[in-house]
């Protein structure tokens, strides 16, 4: 059943229940009819009502959480292939293979070339604005490539935050 048909099966079936209603209050004994009954059935209806809104907010919660977690996954994933592929152009022509192999195992949505339109918003972007304003402020060819200056990648200094090591001189730690 969609979910149309369930919207009107449970429309007809309290319809039902409010006609019953109506036609047993005639046939009822006058004394089922006081006060104090009235007060428990609204006592009742009231306690109904309130634990199905809270349900409903417990599960618009738990939609929402699952939502948010696979965004911020989705997110992660993506930043950290565009990271890799970063780091790989940075080695140049010889690691051409592993950045096509690594396109051709990532779905087209992310090398289609074709973004969602961003706001632009100068808070984000720090004291230059943006990342590429940043990157044009820089002296020409700072960072050096790694092959221009003969650096190689080092281990130890990817762990501390230092990329690349000069030959000769032991990375930090």
């Amino acid at each position: 059943m969609n979910a149309l048909a369930i919207s009107l099966l449970a429309a007809l079936l309290m319809l039902a229940g409010a006609g019953a209603g109506i036609l047993l209050r005639r046939r009822l004994p006058h004394q089922h009819l006081n006060e104090h009954s009235k007060d428990v059935v609204r006592l009742g209806a009231s306690l109904v009502a309130t634990i199905t809104a809270l349900l409903l907010g417990l599960l618009i919660t738990s939609a929402k959480t699952t939502y948010e977690t696979q965004r911020s996954e989705v997110r992660q994933i993506a930043s950290k292939i565009v990271l890799l592929d970063n780091q790989l152009k940075r080695y140049g022509p010889e690691a051409a293979a592993a950045r096509e192999a690594q396109r051709r195992a990532i779905p087209p949505l992310f090398w289609s070339g074709a973004r969602p339109r961003r706001r632009r918003s100068r808070s984000n972007g720090g004291p230059w604005g943006s990342t590429a304003r940043f990157r044009r402020s820089m002296p020409r060819g700072w960072p050096a490539s790694p092959g221009a200056t003969g650096a190689r990648a080092s281990p130890a200094g990817a762990r501390c935050g230092q990329c690349w090591a000069r030959p000769g001189r032991p990375p930090r730690d």
